[in-house]
């Protein structure tokens, strides 16, 4: 009897696990979702939500910096933000009030970016809601 106790502890230690991570998952790819693409003209259709912005680094100062992305965008950097000036880099972040973004996570895509692909994409996205997930 003690096998079959231990087997049906186990089982549901594993089947909690499962839930967990089942949930942990829906609850990323829900952000994932939730965060549009934009450029810097959409800022103020997007204040207080998370967005993703794909941009050219045009300065770094302190724990700031200043994009191009179709237009000028500062990003209050986290500590995990490695940017490197005149490189693209895209960014997940939340928009201020100040129409500023707080970085919450960001990718150095390096030189070769095409950003006028970039740019087609986000008006794209905003153009047929309909087809893409934007509540903006």
């Amino acid at each position: 009897m003690r096998n079959c106790i231990s087997v049906s502890c186990i089982f549901e230690s594993v089947a909690a696990a499962c839930r967990y991570f089942c949930r942990a998952h829906r609850i990323a790819m829900a952000e994932q979702l939730s965060s549009p693409r934009i450029t810097a003209q959409y800022l103020d259709s997007f204040v207080g939500r998370l967005v993703t912005i794909v941009g050219r680094v045009t300065q770094l100062r302190g724990d700031q910096a200043t994009l191009d992305a179709d237009g000028t965008v500062t990003v209050v950097l986290n500590r995990d933000a490695h940017l490197t000036n005149g490189n693209a880099v895209q960014i997940i972040g939340k928009v201020n009030p100040d129409l500023s973004i707080k970085v919450l996570s960001s990718r150095d895509l390096g030189a070769g970016v095409d950003f006028g692909l970039c740019a087609a994409v986000v008006e794209a996205t905003h153009r047929h809601k309909d087809i893409f997930v934007i509540d903006g």
